[in-house]
């Protein structure tokens, strides 16, 4: 091709008007579903997925709309109206695309392997355009595939920093709700910078897709500032109303979600299962925001698992009985099936009211119970803080009931040994339950995020056999336990630290306070003077609020000035000890039994030699003396010490 042949293409290309087709007539007519990627291969059917067809044509070029955003629940193929929006502007309308993943590994590198790929080489079209990814001229690799006028470049957003100076046409946001605000800035923010040049002339587009978590945070906040709005409803055969479908609109009998059935509110007719794919067929988008013509930029679409075509009312309903009264599993099922942000009622725990529910156990005669100890360590100035927990569960996917063993405030500087030779006594102490059964404190973690972080290096370092590890707190969307420290030196003194997902720690322990009977996460302490009102004030002090970040909304926990939230931290911290390790609960359990058995036979139990708990820590020499402590914040008490 001769240079004037080229300066006469891409001035046709600028100059060519945009293509009549929308989204959606392209998927019918170009788009092949791989085996790999759907359970029904072969061409795609607008038929199908009917609800779909309305989102892509707000997609096209010919719609004056700027961005399309989607608060969608799981099964409901916002993963496929991606694809069909990036074939369509391989094959007709070309430009640069930025599709921005949570993170490029593994979900950028799977999105692309897993979805692209094979979209690219099962649709002719798109295949022509694209050629062979795995040819070594290609120039196609994994998060970058080229194509005549354009590219796509699949990105992650935990790492927003490779987004700058990269003008795009396309911007694709996928699950925004799990990106992370770093150092460099939001993803979000960044990315809609890239689109400004295409914006002032009127060609560009921009994408978002995710299913909510929490009001007003994330994809509800973006769904809430569009200019239109539309809800997927589900109309009724009898009266011909439409609604939008709720929990509240099944019925089922107890035990029996297969026999769900669904009910108008408008005429109150109950619809069997039997008719769920008519109802399904008949869902209809209902306008519930309207804006003037000129000013539609921003169009919301929601939708929710209820009135989808790729799954079942009775799967639904089979999620939200197993989600049980688990605030976290509850979330999930209201986040991605759904559809509805979290209001999380665990945020308002009251202080009063468990200070009201404690118990009549003590820390000399614990419930048999309990089958486990850890233990979380809050470093202050003048002074350690330390919790002891007691936690059971019949598995591992079982939130653990616990226990308030006994919460200790040991005075001292934490710059000389002495403080830390009396934490190590505490942790090395023998508690027994009702039966005589011993425990052990088997893991712990000691904050270092203070001013005496050299200090809990060198004393975690020598502990590390008795899974004793110092930690720091992260914000942000992190696991309750990272599952690898990193090494650090400070002044000469290495040691690994653990950077905790403090977050995701106090959300669970915030959602497990409102549960009011005994049984999976319930909490419970006794009547004592260490678990007094300041405990508890200190243990529900934190609220949680949203604040801008850079542009981009943040959850966060902040403590209200003068509160003491030290409780609160070192139950954190027990919980991270307790999720650093893989507990093997229900061989605990046998040999609690076999203990109790023992015990109610009058056999000595020294001769059933019970299943060991894993990894006891060893016993170190008791100081000579041992002092009495008194508390510098819960006020003074008596030492809670057993000879």
């Amino acid at each position: 091709m001769t240079i004037l042949q080229q300066i006469r293409r891409a001035t046709l290309t600028r100059w060519r008007p945009p293509p009549r087709r929308t989204v959606a007539e392209w998927a019918e007519a170009s788009r092949y579903l791989s085996a790999e990627a759907s359970a029904e291969p072969g061409r795609w059917r607008n038929s199908r997925a009917p609800h779909l067809v309305k989102i892509m044509e707000c997609l096209s070029p010919l719609d004056p709309c700027e961005a399309v955003v989607g608060m969608l629940s799981s099964q409901i193929g916002k993963t496929e109206c991606v694809l069909n929006f990036v074939g369509y502007i391989i094959d007709e309308d070309p430009g640069p695309i930025l599709a921005i993943q949570p993170n490029v590994t593994p979900m950028g590198e799977a999105f692309s392997k897993d979805r692209i790929v094979p979209m690219l080489r099962d649709s002719p079209s798109l295949r022509e355009k694209c050629g062979d990814p795995k040819a070594r001229d290609s120039g196609q690799t994994i998060t970058h595939k080229q194509f005549p006028g354009g590219h796509l470049t699949i990105a992650g957003a935990n790492s927003p920093a490779g987004l700058a100076s990269r003008p795009i046409r396309y911007f694709l946001g996928d699950e925004i709700d799990r990106w992370e605000v770093t150092k460099e800035g939001s993803a979000l923010s960044l990315a809609r910078k890239r689109l400004l040049t295409y914006r002032a002339v009127g060609r560009s587009k921009e994408l978002l897709v995710s299913s909510p978590t929490l009001a007003g945070f994330g994809i509800h906040a973006e769904y809430a500032a569009c200019n239109e709005q539309w809800e997927l409803h589900l109309r009724c055969p009898d009266c011909g109303a439409t609604q939008r479908p709720q929990l509240r609109h099944f019925l089922w009998p107890s035990g029996d979600p297969g026999a769900v059935s669904y009910v108008c509110a408008a005429c109150g007719v109950a619809h069997p299962a039997a008719q769920e794919a008519r109802i399904k067929a008949r869902a209809e988008w209902v306008r519930v925001k309207e804006c003037a013509a000129h000013d539609r930029r921003r169009v919301g679409f929601w939708a929710n698992q209820w009135a989808s075509p790729f799954t079942s009312w009775a799967d639904t309903v089979r999620e939200f009985i197993d989600a049980g009264k688990d605030a976290g599993k509850l979330q999930a099922v209201v986040n991605t099936a759904f559809a509805e942000p979290w209001e999380d009622e665990a945020e308002k725990a009251d202080g009063g009211a468990l200070l009201a529910r404690r118990e009549s156990y003590s820390a000399s005669a614990l419930p048999d119970d309990i089958l486990l100890l850890s233990a979380g360590v809050d470093v202050q100035d003048d002074r350690l803080e330390c919790e002891i927990v007691g936690w059971r569960a019949a598995s591992a996917d079982e939130p653990p009931e616990s226990w308030g063993v006994e919460y200790h405030v040991l005075p001292g500087d934490p710059a000389q040994p002495g403080v830390w030779a009396e934490l190590d006594l505490l942790l090395s102490e023998t508690w027994r339950t009702e039966s005589r059964r011993e425990l052990r404190v088997q893991m712990a973690c000691v904050d270092s995020g203070g001013h005496h972080t050299q200090q809990v290096y060198a004393w975690c370092a020598k502990r590390t056999g008795r899974h004793i590890y110092a930690i720091k707190g992260g914000a942000g969307k992190r696991p309750i336990w990272p599952g690898a420290g990193k090494k650090r030196n400070l002044r000469g003194v290495s040691g690994t630290v653990y950077t905790l997902g403090v977050d995701a720690a106090k959300d669970a322990i915030y959602s497990r306070l409102k549960i009011d009977r005994p049984g999976p996460g319930f909490s419970h302490w006794p009547v004592a003077d260490c678990y007094g009102p300041a405990y508890f004030a200190g243990l529900t002090c934190e609220q949680v609020r949203t604040r801008k970040v850079r542009g981009f909304d943040v959850r966060e926990y902040f403590k209200p000035s003068g509160a003491r939230n030290e409780p609160l931290d070192c139950r954190v911290y027990a919980l991270a000890a307790l999720c650093s390790r893989k507990i093997n609960w229900q061989s605990l359990a046998r040999a609690a039994e076999r203990w109790l058995n023992a015990v109610a036979e009058e056999r000595p139990p020294d001769a059933l030699a019970p299943e060991r708990p894993p990894d006891p820590a060893p016993q170190p020499q008791p100081p000579e003396a041992r002092p009495e402590r008194a508390s510098s914040f819960f006020g003074p008490r008596k030492s809670f010490w057993r000879r």
